[in-house]
């Protein structure tokens, strides 16, 4: 019973210390908590605590009074500034508070995701041991795929738990979600626009439905559910034919946190020229009052990309055309043309933990895995996730029309 007690109160020790970043950072780059879901401030928070564990592993390992000598001061920081907050911001920290309640259970029934101790694990433990290295690839090619998942995990290596809360980012990244997700179905003002209402409760149960197992989250989910909101918001001011520049802030720290997670969350970046495109205000004035935002972000992108070429040697890693092969530490060109291969012909269904097809190249030409991508992963994932996707559109599609008709009929 002691132990569960500690268990639990250290993770609130990480959820109100997250909280506490959170705010912090919203100071620096002027973004009023006031009218931002405390969601996103979790979520702003945990991409802080991350950006400062980049830049500290630069010159420290992250052992135990590394992590708190950065967690406690913002769990001072958000107990003032509780203390400070106006009746209706306790009211949101409060209700963010009990949906993580109702999310707890997760830490003791969840298992570690099937990659773990591959790489995950040792990627986190090495950076609670030393400080950045180079060339870490040529050991382990899991290491070339670096996350700021693991960067941010690494910060909770704490005092008498040790690695036990390290897949605690994946929960915190659901409950933070789903308060932004009931936030704005349920205490948003009444001229809040019901699209993006009915968008939010519809991402809320999808999110619940099909990423409910932390087991499965990786490095991949929690990208995905920030991916969920930096849509809902993007939408949310498309719909307003404005941006205002706390939204604009918002959507630009997301935008580079999401890219963070993993290689293929680059695609995203095509957000932020769409983002300038409908921003009403000038951009040369939005620069020169949020040059400390920008400067920020670029850190933290120079950050992540300096860990990936000190890691493999490649800007992006297994993409050659990024790679600088004449550092002594990076993966040869073989190394990564054949890596970049199998992460193909892993994603056409030629390769699985258990099985690899016979002829690889041949598989991998025109358009051979097609029918055997159809029957390993159309037919299993994909469908699954399509039918229940389906389901829950009809049952919105019942449920909201037959109110949106009732309402016609009560006007008329």
């Amino acid at each position: 019973m002691s132990n569960i007690t500690l268990f639990i109160s250290y993770f609130y020790f990480i959820f109100f210390s997250v909280f506490g970043s959170g705010i912090f950072f919203c100071r620096i780059v002027k973004i009023s908590i006031i009218k931002v879901s405390f969601g996103i401030v979790g979520i702003i928070g945990i991409f802080f605590l991350t950006f400062i564990s980049y830049l500290t592993n630069f010159f420290f390992s992250h052992n135990f009074i590394h992590n708190l000598i950065i967690l406690i001061p913002c769990l001072l920081f958000i107990s003032y500034q509780f203390l400070k907050f106006k009746t209706f911001l306790k009211k949101k920290f409060i209700n963010c508070f009990l949906i993580s309640l109702l999310f707890i259970i997760g830490l003791f029934l969840s298992k570690n995701n099937e990659d773990f101790g591959y790489y995950h694990f040792a990627y986190i433990s090495n950076l609670t041991e030393s400080k950045i290295q180079f060339g870490l690839a040529n050991f382990n090619s899991g290491f070339g795929t670096q996350s700021s998942i693991f960067y941010f995990s690494s910060l909770l290596y704490l005092p008498f738990v040790n690695y036990f809360l390290v897949n605690s980012h994946s929960l915190l990244i659901l409950i933070f979600a789903n308060f932004f997700f009931l936030d704005n179905f349920f205490f948003k003002r009444r001229n809040y626009h019901n699209f993006i209402k009915i968008l939010s409760l519809f991402s809320f149960v999808f999110v619940n439905l099909f990423f409910w197992r932390i087991a499965e989250y990786g490095t991949d989910r929690a990208g995905q559910i920030v991916v969920f909101i930096i849509i809902i918001i993007f939408l949310s001011n498309l719909i307003k034919k404005s941006y205002s520049d706390d939204n604009i802030k918002i959507l630009l720290i997301l935008v580079c946190y999401v890219l963070s997670f993993k290689s293929y969350f680059l695609i995203y970046i095509f957000l932020v020229p769409l983002i300038y495109k409908n921003y009403s205000n000038s951009l040369n004035i939005f620069f020169q009052q949020n040059l400390n935002l920008l400067i920020l972000l670029s850190v933290f992108l120079f950050s992540y990309f300096a860990v990936n070429i000190a890691n493999t040697g490649c800007i992006v890693y297994p993409l050659s055309f990024t790679c600088f092969y004449s550092f002594f530490w990076s993966v040869s060109s073989d190394a990564v043309i054949a890596l970049n291969k199998w992460f193909e012909l892993w994603s056409k269904a030629g390769a699985t933990p258990n099985f690899t097809v016979d002829n690889p190249g041949e598989y991998l030409q025109n358009f051979n895995w097609v029918f055997n991508w159809i029957n390993k992963y159309f037919f299993t994932k994909m469908s699954d996730t399509l039918a229940g996707l389906i389901l829950i559109i009809i049952v919105f599609l019942f449920l909201f029309r037959s109110n949106h008709s009732k309402k016609k009929k009560i006007i008329f």
